[in-house]
């Protein structure tokens, strides 16, 4: 069963549509899916009848291409809000449509039809972009526009605003919403400028009209421009509407050359473009986004931190913000965190079945040292954050100390560094000891005394949850003895250790077995796997946005400390000696946690075997 089963395509009979629909006919044809046709008629007063006839002329020969039966529909009412409550009527599984939209930024502040139905449709929305020269579109908006002017315009900024779109929805025949977004670009490109109403004219003889000025005419040299806002929502927010919906984790803008600016969303681990935008469009947006950090914007040339200030309806996100000056401008980058993924259930991060068995058993013991390892942007702070939410927070005080805190949780108490009043992580910890906590959540272990502290916590009988940037199990502990921890605090204090990375899952849409290679044999043979009959390879669909991975998995190897480990601590032996006990007991190292995942067709052979840091 094909998983793309039914795909709808919006037409307005534009040349831009008869793209879509081309792509659409191809898409459907070789996933054998059913082509959804329909013509969404604004007006009800228009000819149905010849929009039905020309709908389904056009019906007929995608079904051609598509070598199957295709619906076609004219249906009245509000564009994006036909086209959304059809798909979810009909179960559609993609919607394929196109725009008259804009590059860089600016289509991002649009509220066109292709904008709403992708923020409201249930299901994958594929937008196909113009076709059409956007420099001609553009060229002929400041034509009608100029000829506008040349008749004079003149009254408040807002009539003359109206007038303007009204002028190019009626000579262009366009919607209102791109009328808009043109009045925009010109405005950007400064082709058009506004002047405040009550600034005379060169020569002194204008009464408070405003002026509009089109490709070059000449404002008074003491007047002022004026750009209104004219964006129901910022583009900043905007912005983050579009990289959470892409499941992006992280945005970076960064200067690209002397025009532009790169705007970067990483998803699944890696970074992806996005898109560039003019330099004056970027740094409003950058703007914008220190401003919701509450930033002084003034102040390009030092490095900055914050935490953004969001509207209502973004009370489950948190953002941060990071501001550096770079060559060529300033770059911020901004790490997106959600509510609802950032304590998940254990079992729902990748855990195998013996894994999971001993990290329920570190939990049980309720006292000692946990440590979560690997290196950054691993998911320690999701493991441990789940951990902790699987702990009992009305019957325990959880208490942590963070640099910084990650995301606000209802589970804990939780307090920040903050090295500007004096609040150290050492300092910190030693503050929590006095507020009579049975958890204690160290966000990092970073040197000694923060070490040794969490150390006397946890043998105090205090349970103690900390991360570190280690390689493996054995890696961790070497860590520990660098930090001056004697081996004997070890072998006593320490609960459990569990290590981790995390690796982009497969796309389940599109991957494709192929045949396992000899070589691959050998790697699973080696770790003591058996030989997959077939592995599942990466390719791309509309689902995965051509990537062929969707989402991300833990990979893990995870022990509690049993008592041979613990001899072996205490008696000094090596990493490679404690490494060599590990597997001799049952441990499960990285590679074959990753390696099973691989033959179990969650993740690639090539995403397996490429883990940071893999032994």
């Amino acid at each position: 069963m094909p998983l793309l089963k039914q795909i709808l395509v919006p037409t307005d009979f534009s040349q831009n549509s008869s793209h879509a629909i081309s792509y659409a006919c191809d898409l459907a044809k070789q996933a054998n899916s059913r082509l959804h046709l329909v013509h969404v008629l604004q007006d009800v007063s228009g000819n149905l009848t010849a929009a039905a006839d020309r709908l389904a002329r056009i019906g007929m020969t995608a079904g051609g291409r598509v070598g199957a039966a295709t619906e076609t529909h004219v249906i009245a009412g509000a564009p994006a809000a036909v086209i959304t409550e059809y798909a979810q009527q009909h179960e559609i599984d993609l919607v394929v449509m196109s725009t008259h939209g804009r590059t860089g930024l600016a289509h991002l502040t649009m509220g066109s039809v292709a904008e709403r139905v992708l923020r409201k449709a249930q299901c994958p929305v594929l937008v196909i972009g113009p076709r059409d020269s956007e420099n001609v579109s553009i060229a002929k908006a400041a034509a009608v526009l100029a000829e506008l002017v040349g008749a004079g315009l003149a009254g408040e900024i807002e009539t003359g605003r109206g007038r303007m779109l009204n002028q190019l929805v009626e000579q262009l025949r366009i919607p209102a919403t791109t009328a808009i977004l043109m009045l925009d670009e010109l405005e950007e490109r400064d082709w058009l400028r506004y002047v405040r109403p009550g600034i005379g004219s060169a020569s002194g003889s204008n009464s408070g009209g405003s002026w509009v000025t089109v490709e070059g005419a000449d404002l008074a040299e003491d007047s002022a421009p004026f750009v209104p806002n004219f964006y129901s929502e910022s583009p900043a927010i905007e912005l983050l509407q579009r990289a959470k919906k892409m499941r992006a984790t992280d945005i970076h803008i960064d200067p690209f050359n002397k025009d532009e600016y790169r705007i970067r969303f990483r998803i699944d681990g890696g970074l992806r473009e996005y898109c560039r935008v003019q330099n004056s469009l970027a740094v409003q947006t950058i703007n914008r986004f220190k401003t919701l950090g509450a930033v002084d914007t003034a102040d390009p040339f030092h490095a900055q931190e914050s935490r953004l200030r969001l509207p209502e309806q973004f009370a489950d996100w948190d953002v941060r913000l990071t501001a550096i000056p770079v060559a060529g401008g300033q770059a911020i980058a901004l790490r997106l965190l959600d509510a609802n993924a950032i304590a998940l259930p254990l079992d729902y991060l990748g855990f195998s079945d013996d894994a999971m068995a001993t990290v329920v058993n570190v939990l049980k013991t309720g006292e000692g040292l946990v440590l979560i390892t690997g290196p950054t942007g691993s998911g320690k702070t999701t493991t441990v954050y789940s951990m902790l939410q699987s702990l009992d927070g009305s019957r325990l005080n959880i208490v942590s100390i963070e640099d910084p805190v990650e995301f606000a949780v209802s589970f804990a108490r939780q307090m920040n560094v903050d090295l500007k009043h004096g609040v150290t992580m050492s300092d910190g910890l030693r503050t929590i000891l006095r507020m009579d906590p049975d958890v204690i959540f160290v966000g990092e272990i970073r040197d000694f005394e923060a070490a040794q502290i969490g150390m006397r916590a946890a043998s105090s009988g205090k349970y103690v949850f900390s991360t570190m940037h280690t390689r493996d199990v054995a890696g961790t502990l070497t860590a520990l003895r660098e930090l001056q921890i004697d081996n004997h605090s070890l072998a006593t204090n320490v609960s459990g250790i569990i290590n981790q990375r995390l690796v982009r899952r497969l796309c389940q849409a599109c991957r494709s077995p192929q045949a396992v290679a000899p070589a691959e044999q050998v790697r699973f043979t080696q770790v003591g796997i058996e030989v997959p009959e077939v592995l599942f390879r990466p390719v791309g669909c509309p689902v995965c946005n051509g990537t062929g991975f969707y989402g991300r998995i833990g990979i893990f190897e995870v022990t509690a400390l049993f008592p041979e480990l613990r001899a072996a601590i205490v008696n000094g032996d090596s990493a490679a000696a404690i490494q060599s006990l590990l597997r001799n007991s049952g441990v499960v190292s990285l590679e074959r946690d990753a390696l099973s995942k691989a033959a179990a067709g969650v993740i690639g052979f090539d995403e397996a075997v490429g883990i940071r840091w893999l032994i």
